[in-house]
């Protein structure tokens, strides 16, 4: 289906489409005197790698560098903050993973490319994360509001580009980053999506609710969690009771 060129005023781009229809359950919800519940799954940063002009040029340069300087860096500034322990070693680069000196001027310049797009992407998430949190802070609903802001998988290392002659703020186009990419996303772990070892399965949680947390701000915890979790915790924290029963259909038993 072709989509449309302008939502609100303004380029569309699906990222902003879902921080809008966000919005507007929230100015929705607020008409009624109920806990509400709101699931926003962006689906930035998943390929294809798409995002305006402006974005993405904001990041130009900032990866020239390469991988193996980039997984370096964030390996020191994990380690520096404390959410790694001084025992956590970087894993080393993967044989199947070339070296970003090994790479020719051209393949680095197509490399870097890849990675603006995607940090332009995680940018503009960022932006509409925050026109989220801008609401509810606005309207004082923020501290008595449980956000949790998840991602499901580690970095994804499947090469799916298909013609690199199409910029990315072309709605044809369609980019993507491989397992180099991926292995720098996943710092300082093992492996990708779709693999059992760390890069594959540990994903971060944030967590903000100042009205009912009893931990301390900015506290990190190694507390293992699952998406399952997140039904329990509402269904208790909005105290709901959950159906076994629905019209004529049985409901499973809840898990987490």
């Amino acid at each position: 289906w072709p989509v449309p060129q302008t939502l609100n005023g303004r380029p569309f781009y699906t990222t902003d489409a879902i921080g809008d229809f966000s919005l507007q359950f929230l100015r929705e919800a607020r008409n009624v005197e109920k806990p509400f519940l709101l699931y926003v799954a962006f689906n930035a940063p998943h390929y294809p790698l798409q995002a305006p002009e402006e974005a993405v040029k904001k990041y130009a340069g900032r990866y020239d560098a390469g991988w193996d300087e980039l997984r370096r860096q964030r390996h020191a500034r994990q380690l520096k903050s404390g959410l790694l322990p001084a025992k956590w070693e970087l894993s080393r680069r993967p044989e199947h993973i070339p070296a970003w000196s090994e790479l020719s001027d051209d393949e680095q310049q197509w490399e870097t490319r890849r990675m603006e797009v995607f940090a332009a992407m995680v940018d503009l998430l960022d932006e509409n994360v925050g026109r989220i949190v801008q609401y509810l802070k606005d309207e004082n609903l923020l501290d008595n509001t449980l956000v949790f802001f998840c991602s499901d998988n580690g970095a994804c290392p499947f090469e799916h580009t298909r013609g690199r002659n199409k910029e990315p703020w072309d709605a044809a186009s369609y980019w993507t980053y491989d397992a180099r990419w991926a292995n720098a996303g996943n710092t300082p772990f093992r492996l990708y999506k779709q693999n059992q070892d760390e890069g594959g399965i540990s994903s971060p949680l944030i967590v903000h609710w100042p009205a009912g947390l009893k931990t301390k701000a900015g506290a990190v915890t190694d507390q293992p969690g699952h998406l399952i979790d997140f039904m329990a915790t509402f269904i208790d924290v909005g105290q709901a009771e959950y159906p076994s029963q629905i019209s004529n259909r049985t409901i499973d038993p809840l898990q987490g």
